[in-house]
């Protein structure tokens, strides 16, 4: 999953810098690795990921990060 959010965000930000908009976008993934102990059902699974996704925009956005 790591390689393919990664491959995504390069090719998202390489299409960003090709148009000529005045707006500058990026993109922060959050990745939840399952099966785990620690998650027991799809919704917390998700809110993982969610949790994952704000971690990234915080950390600096457009990275990935996985939880």
């Amino acid at each position: 999953a790591i390689f393919a959010a990664e491959r995504i965000r390069k090719l998202f930000e390489e299409l960003s810098s090709n148009t000529k908009s005045a707006i500058f976008s990026t993109l922060s993934i959050g990745i939840a690795g399952f099966p785990s102990k620690d998650i027991t059902s799809a919704k917390e699974l998700i809110s993982l990921a969610d949790q994952a996704m704000y971690l990234a925009k915080k950390s600096g956005r457009n990275r990935i990060v996985t939880l």
